[in-house]
């Protein structure tokens, strides 16, 4: 014999079935860590912010031209460039990028050992 069903048994499947579709919705990504977040907030980050986020923004560069073909790292400043924009300086031995050669001059900067060219 068939037990009548009660509401209660419906509302139960149903509910049993709502949370096993939740537990298949992928999550999606945080966008910043907590580390990162408070990373952000002023009064942790104090006068200094700004040079981070800085200095956040050279060292990006900084990877994203390394990984280039072509490129070889300023022997003054150790910055990636593409060798199209250094200049190699054949009696010191290294590249220089522009902003160090204007610098530099005609100044000569030894080095202990010589890049390769």
């Amino acid at each position: 014999m068939e037990r009548p069903s009660s509401g209660r048994d419906d509302a139960r499947t149903q509910g049993d079935e709502d949370a096993a579709e939740l537990a298949h919705t992928p999550i999606p990504p945080r966008e910043f860590t907590e580390r990162e977040r408070l990373a952000h907030r002023p009064e942790i980050r104090g006068e200094v912010g700004a040079l981070i986020d800085d200095l956040r923004g050279i060292f990006q560069r900084d990877r994203s031209v390394a990984s280039l073909p072509n490129c070889a790292r300023c022997g003054v400043c150790y910055h990636y460039f593409v060798t199209d924009d250094l200049e190699y300086r054949e009696a010191e031995g290294y590249y220089v990028c522009a902003s160090c050669a204007k610098l530099l001059g005609a100044t000569r900067l030894p080095m202990v050992r010589r890049q390769q060219h």
